[in-house]
């Protein structure tokens, strides 16, 4: 299990949210506790474990702009469909 943690911010209405919370406390569960549920089962039904970590570049330092601009090319490289072959003329 991972030692740090990160913030999702979720935008529900007010309603909504206590709707949430209610049957959180019914269930005898945190809202934290069924998101991280929810989150772990989309990700084993779209995206299985080893793939998942595979795909997962490590973050750069803090403090290096350049080291943050090749991350972020490298993403964005990685991301990127492949090139499609061209294709010949008719009649060639």
């Amino acid at each position: 299990m991972e030692l740090k943690t990160a913030r999702i911010t979720v935008l529900l209405d007010p309603t909504r949210k206590r709707e949430f919370e209610r049957v959180c406390r019914e269930n005898d569960m945190t809202p934290s506790q069924v998101m991280r549920r929810l989150i772990r089962e989309y990700m084993d039904r779209f995206e299985p474990a080893p793939r998942l970590l595979a795909k997962v570049p490590k973050a750069p330092k803090a403090g290096s702009t350049a080291r943050l601009v090749k991350a972020a090319r490298a993403r964005k490289q990685a991301a990127a469909p492949a090139p499609k072959p061209a294709r010949r003329a008719a009649g060639r």
